[in-house]
């Protein structure tokens, strides 16, 4: 993405200890390998999002160790080694500078779009033309970061703070 030669690449966090959506969602079937609505998971979802703007094989997927089998059955073309376990979660900031580091290895000037597996994000289309505009913010501004998000109703330190700039 800032490098012209570099395909698009993801990252899915994957991760999720099962308490949000209790009784549904258990410590061995958290929220993200839940199907809310029709038959996909909200992993599978996240992935659907991605279909044609980012190939499985530049798809990094992190959630925690114990369930790495299940996002390898849900997501089978993803590479096996772009399915990172986790030893204990560790919530976003720490997963991304972890894909960060291991995305950089292969590319050190790629560019990857983090994207949280259990989110509902619609219409899908609008989705992919706002990574396509980012996408194009990281050609033309090789050193920009570029976040994609809801602009919030209240204060919640859960979330974090970006103070924008010009």
């Amino acid at each position: 993405m800032t490098n012209p030669t570099s395909a698009p690449r993801a990252l899915i966090m994957a991760g999720g200890g099962g308490t949000r959506f209790w009784p549904r969602s258990r410590q061995n079937l958290p929220k993200q390998f839940l199907a809310m609505r029709g038959d996909r998971s909200r992993l599978q979802e996240t992935a659907d999002r991605l279909e044609g703007l980012v190939a499985a094989r530049d798809l990094m997927v992190i959630t925690g160790k114990a369930h790495v089998a299940r996002t390898r059955e849900q997501l089978p073309l993803v590479p096996e080694g772009m399915v990172i376990g986790e030893p204990t979660g560790r919530d976003p900031a720490p997963c991304v500078a972890l894909a960060a580091a291991l995305l950089a290895r292969p590319d050190p000037d790629g560019a990857f779009f983090p994207c949280p597996a259990a989110h509902v994000i619609e219409p899908p289309g609008m989705f992919r033309r706002a990574l396509q505009a980012a996408a194009q913010v990281l050609e033309d501004h090789p050193k920009a970061f570029v976040t994609i998000g809801v602009p919030p109703t209240f204060p919640s330190s859960g979330y974090g703070y970006i103070h924008r700039g010009e």
